[in-house]
């Protein structure tokens, strides 16, 4: 998805922030290895010191090997030495027209990383929507259902 293929999307382009992630998200997505479903997601994750760390999916003969946009993302996130305190906002982009959302294993993969408090955007060629981890995930598996 170029630029120019968002058509109806409502981007404030006085939000310097949001249009940073989202550039930042689409030269992600252009990067992805989509050989086997040709269907690439990029993803941004700010920090809340202002810099973006981006993730693209990367595909497996064997799809269980393949490694979604969402949790390629978080890791270099960690690799790159930030903590889970440090994200402010996730975004989300696909080449769909409605908001793509991630899986419900990155949802939970997620979960594990971000606090309520987390804004989570997700966009699609036409629309966005922003939510939090609360609204896509309400009763995800946490520490408290460790064993004691």
């Amino acid at each position: 998805m170029k630029k120019s293929d968002f058509g109806s999307l409502n981007i404030d382009t006085n939000d310097e922030i949001l249009t940073q992630m989202l550039n930042k998200a689409l030269e992600a997505k252009n990067n992805a290895y989509v050989k086997y479903s040709g269907f690439p997601i990029g993803v941004s994750i700010l920090t809340k010191d202002g810099n973006v760390v981006t993730g693209f999916n990367i595909e497996n003969a064997s799809y269980s090997l393949t490694i979604c946009a969402e949790r390629a993302a978080f890791a270099s996130f960690l690799t790159q030495g930030y903590k889970t305190t440090n994200i402010d906002k996730i975004l989300v982009v696909g080449d769909v027209d409605a908001p793509i959302s991630p899986c419900g294993a990155c949802r939970e993969f997620m979960s594990e990383f971000i606090h309520d408090n987390v804004e989570i955007i997700l966009v699609g060629k036409k629309d966005k929507i922003k939510t939090s981890i609360n609204e896509l995930l309400p009763h995800r598996f946490t520490e408290q259902f460790k064993g004691n």
